[in-house]
């Protein structure tokens, strides 16, 4: 290797020689993964008017195919365009090495062999920046870094980033539109690239029709499969995302081939008395460092168990004094609301979240069932009774006997206790925040969701990350909803244990939504879908009792919160547990958090097979979304077990899909596994070796 990299500095050192001798013919520079097979070259090139950007540009080759043409760098810092006129100044390829443990997600041991391409650049006013690329087996992340100048102002706006993405012509595309300004809700599409946002097909289900308004835009993460002589995808988005910048969404008008780059909107977050702050474009302080843009690049294989995201993000936050948080607990948790939000047959609508009585029972039955946690949601500042701070400490006091944790909702904006006595239930603003930390800490609450941010602009994720900070010295573990997509904030702080930032359960999305999210946005980060519905999914939208208890292990997310009745014997949990109690066995004490990830089969347009183990034992989750049924077969060898082990599978019993078919036996790792799913089915295995 370091043979490799002496002679790759040399070619640079001769590209350096032309560049400052403005020869126009230049080698450019390049760097590849250790394994060889993904190449980035970088090149100063003539500029695509229409595309936009700087003539110093990238191209990205895996195995001779390529995953993205030339396409435009730069970005603009104040008055200082580093952008027309960016020339390269140095150069260099270096390797790096890192190592990094996860409290929860698809993998917990983790390590990252990489090349990196350091090159130096001036703007036409002579001011300087860097350019890292860093390149890995299974994708490339690239980034600018500013460093303080004499001449540059300290803080300025950044007003244009020229980055692009230039899908090679012919490629399927699955895209997300942004509905709403700041919202991940949109659902996932696919149709081929290069066709703008307003031409460009629309997902099925729920309130999707074709009146339905959208910005001419899309959010990440973005999956692109180029024509290649082998299978070959590319999934898009960011990563190490801080303070002193904002996360991106892309242009919804394609130029020349090329997906460029745009910053959040000014109409965010939608009701105007919580905006606040600049605005759309970041204000940003020297030295800066913009997030990672992040190409996962592979087969789908590699697209699913990829860890690109964590492995560029930023490390252990200092608080944490280099060791992970004990306290940290990822678990499964019962949650009333989504059940008890619309009326059930006869029965008149109630409350969506219950009393503390209720809650009480929700608790019996987390425990009951080896769960972790009760979350509590919307409405509980007006319980009726007791100061329902007092109510919280005896739900607390009670469940924590029982080994249970309380999650507590909160609005990020609203003041959701005005008249309270003892708190107002007010985490905006820092100081009411730390107060409500310190005394949700006495009561003995583990977790908080905090709802409804509704906005990518600067000084919301600015309030994020301090609320995250802050939840941290408190011990408590941290739900962002109505949110941004995860950017590797898990690495940084583990008590961040989950965003939903999906078309989730409670908006009852297709099957085959259910199976996009697993090669799209729950590859980048944890994911609160909120699943496992079994008979609202099965009345609303068809999907198998099966589908909905595979959706627990093909979803991932540091705190899974299932919504279905967890206190009625005649429904939910109880019911089905009664009817087939293998599903109570798979469910009892299922994993939240896994030691590593691997994809049998499947594709974004028709279903799934995806594995996860944790310790030794390997769970098996199918999702069909196709209207027909798909035979699946499947071995323990194929995840590299031998010797004997015991099965235990349920999956889709008859065509009505409200039942299971079970198998139970000790088997080699030799035998097929015949795991037939239901059109809109599904099933889960579990495997334990003797």
């Amino acid at each position: 290797m370091q043979r490799k990299i002496t002679a790759l500095a040399v070619l640079l050192l001769v590209a350096c020689v032309q560049a400052r001798a403005g020869l126009a013919a230049q080698p450019g520079w390049n760097v590849s993964s250790p394994d060889q097979a993904i190449r980035v070259e970088l090149a100063i090139r003539p500029v695509v008017t229409n595309a936009g950007g700087s003539p110093l540009q990238y191209r990205v080759r895996r195995r001779g195919d390529v995953a993205l043409d030339w396409s435009p760098l730069g970005l603009r810092y104040g008055e200082t365009d580093f952008g027309p006129g960016l020339r390269v100044v140095s150069a260099h390829v270096e390797p790096y090495n890192d190592n990094y443990q996860l409290l929860h997600g698809k993998a917990s041991q983790i390590s990252v062999r990489a090349n990196r391409l350091i090159v130096d650049t001036t703007s036409a006013s002579g001011m300087r920046m860097q350019l890292t690329f860093h390149v890995q087996n299974d994708g490339v992340g690239f980034r600018y870094e500013i460093p303080q100048q004499e001449t540059l102002p300290a803080s300025a706006k950044v007003t244009a980033e020229h980055t692009g993405f230039h899908i090679p012509n012919g490629a399927r595309a699955w895209l997300q539109r942004e509905t709403l300004p700041g919202s991940y809700e949109g659902g996932f599409a696919a149709g081929m690239s290069n066709v703008n946002a307003a031409a460009f097909p629309r997902p099925r289900g729920p309130g999707w029709t074709r009146d339905k308004p959208a910005l001419n835009a899309w959010v990440f993460p973005a999956l692109f499969a180029p024509p290649a002589k082998s299978p070959l995808y590319v999934l898009i988005t960011e990563s190490a995302l801080d303070g002193n910048y904002t996360p991106m969404r892309i242009d919804g008008t394609i130029r020349d081939g090329v997906y460029a780059l745009d910053f959040p909107t000014d109409e965010e977050p939608a009701k105007t008395e919580y905006r606040e702050g600049p605005g759309r474009f970041p204000v940003v302080t020297l030295p800066f460092k913009s997030t990672w843009r992040v190409l996962a690049i592979g087969d789908l294989g590699a697209i699913v168990k990829t860890t690109l995201v964590t492995d560029l993000a930023d490390p252990l936050d200092a608080q944490f004094a280099g060791a992970l948080p004990t306290w940290v607990t990822p678990g499964i948790s019962t949650w009333d609301w989504y059940y008890y939000r619309r009326a059930r047959g006869n029965e008149p609508k109630g409350p969506a979240t219950g009393d503390l009585a209720r809650q009480k029972r929700y608790v019996d039955a987390a425990a009951e069932f080896g769960w972790n946690y009760v979350l509590v949601d919307a409405g509980w500042p007006n319980w009726q009774g007791a100061d329902p701070y007092d109510q919280l400490r005896e739900l607390a006091s009670y469940a924590n006997e029982r080994g249970i944790g309380v999650e507590l909702w909160y609005h990020s904006h609203r003041t959701e206790n005005p008249t309270g006595l003892r708190a107002k239930g007010n985490v905006r603003d820092r100081a009411a925040r730390l107060a409500e930390f310190a005394l949700l800490a006495d009561i003995g609450v583990k977790a908080i969701k905090v709802d409804f941010w509704d906005s990518d602009q600067q000084v919301f994720i600015g309030r994020r990350l301090e609320l995250l900070a802050d939840a941290a010295k408190y011990h408590l573990m941290v739900n962002f909803h109505g949110d941004t997509l995860p950017r590797g904030w898990e690495r940084r702080f583990p008590n961040f244990v989950t965003s939903e930032a999906v078309y989730g359960g409670e908006a009852l999305p297709t099957a085959l939504h259910d199976v996009r999210l697993t090669f799209t946005r729950n590859v980048v980060g944890p994911m609160d879908f909120t699943p496992v519905a079994f008979q609202d999914m099965l009345d609303m939208r068809d999907i198998s009792f099966a589908h909905s208890l595979a959706e627990a292990v093909a979803f991932y997310s540091g705190i899974q919160h299932f919504g279905d009745a967890a206190d009625r014997k005649d429904a939910g949990y109880r019911a089905v547990f009664a009817q087939t109690p293998v599903v109570f066995d798979l469910m009892r004490g299922i994993p939240a958090a896994w030691d590593e990830t691997r994809l049998l089969d499947g594709n974004p347009d028709s279903h799934i097979v995806i594995a996860r183990r944790k310790g030794n034992t390997w769970y098996v989750a199918g999702l069909n979304g196709e209207e027909q049924t798909r035979a699946v077969t499947f071995r323990p060898a194929d995840l590299g077990l031998a010797g004997t082990m015991q099965l235990t599978l349920a999956k889709d019993g008859t065509d009505r899909g409200n039942n299971f078919t079970v198998d139970e036996r000790a088997i080699e790792a030799a035998t097929p596994i015949a795991a037939d799913m239901r059109f809109m089915g599904g099933f889960l295995a579990r495997l334990r070796v003797k």
